[in-house]
């Protein structure tokens, strides 16, 4: 009976010295005067039907829809700027950043990237990039953004290609 209990002290010391003394912190700010949604809080984007042949090759793209967003930014005099952060815990690809197909579409070798304005592709589940901010004024501030199908990992075949994501505002 002696034998367990003197393990179970050893393992006990010994634990301290397995912790690791790593730290996270964490930085934000919240703001009171937020801009909103102008519209539906859904943006439809219709590709209609595209040509498979141009997605033959990794990294063909085709396609390009607009995906403009709208908000509403109260205040007599707002300051700063703006864009949103496109999310999509489940099929945002870590790797490529891009959005993947839903297990419904049948096509293969596709994804959708969303750009910016500046023709900056955007991360999904990853902050807007520098060049996607725009100022705040009264009113309407609009954001344009494209999506297009982007072949991946060789040539696309042919086949329904739907996927969904998120945006949320976001401040610098």
């Amino acid at each position: 009976m002696k034998r367990p209990m003197t393990a179970l002290l050893f393992a006990a010391l010994l634990l301290p010295a397995l912790a690791s003394a790593n730290t996270i912190d964490f930085d934000g700010e919240l703001v009171a005067s937020t801009c909103t949604v102008t519209a539906a809080a859904k943006v439809d984007v219709k590709f209609g039907k595209l040509d498979v042949s141009a997605l033959s090759a990794a990294g063909n793209e085709t396609g390009r829809a607009s995906m403009p967003i709208t908000l509403t930014c109260p205040g007599a005099a707002p300051t700063g700027t703006v864009a949103v952060r496109f999310e999509s815990p489940t099929l945002g690809d870590n790797a490529t950043g891009n959005l993947r197909l839903t297990a419904a579409s049948t096509a293969k070798n596709v994804q959708i990237g969303i750009d910016n304005a500046a023709g900056t592709r955007q991360i999904i589940n990853g902050l807007p990039t520098a060049d996607s901010f725009v100022p705040i004024t009264t009113g309407a501030v609009k954001l344009d953004y494209t999506a297009v199908y982007v072949a991946v990992g060789g040539a696309a075949g042919a086949g329904t290609a739907k996927s969904n994501a998120t945006f949320t505002v976001a401040y610098p």
